[in-house]
């Protein structure tokens, strides 16, 4: 059976996709829970870009943290810079989340 290859480049970094465990889902899960609880103490309406970078990047480095494992450590303005592919970590979350529904 052919084996998918967990790495990926990300703002030239190379990262390799953990795997789904149930510790990971419920380590995302309670991060999710406290972007939610973030969100919640902005007013209605608040624009994404509005909100400063250095609170998004928190939660993507949490979010990176439990998806990715890093080849090399990343620069300290990886998750901060305006050219940090956030939508590579949004992908492999949706695909994180997909495995969940295996039985």
């Amino acid at each position: 059976m052919g084996q998918l290859d967990p790495r990926e480049t990300v703002s030239g970094v190379t990262v390799t996709l953990n795997a789904y465990t149930e510790r990971r889902r419920i380590e995302l899960d309670k991060l999710n829970a406290d972007v939610m609880a973030f969100l919640e103490t902005l007013p209605k309406e608040t624009p994404f870009n509005s909100i400063p970078i250095e609170k998004k990047a928190e939660f993507w480095k949490r979010k990176a943290a439990i998806l990715w494992t890093f080849e090399i450590p990343p620069r300290p303005d990886f998750f901060t810079s305006p050219d940090f592919e956030v939508g590579k970590l949004k992908e492999t979350e949706r695909l994180f989340t997909l495995q969940q529904i295996y039985l």
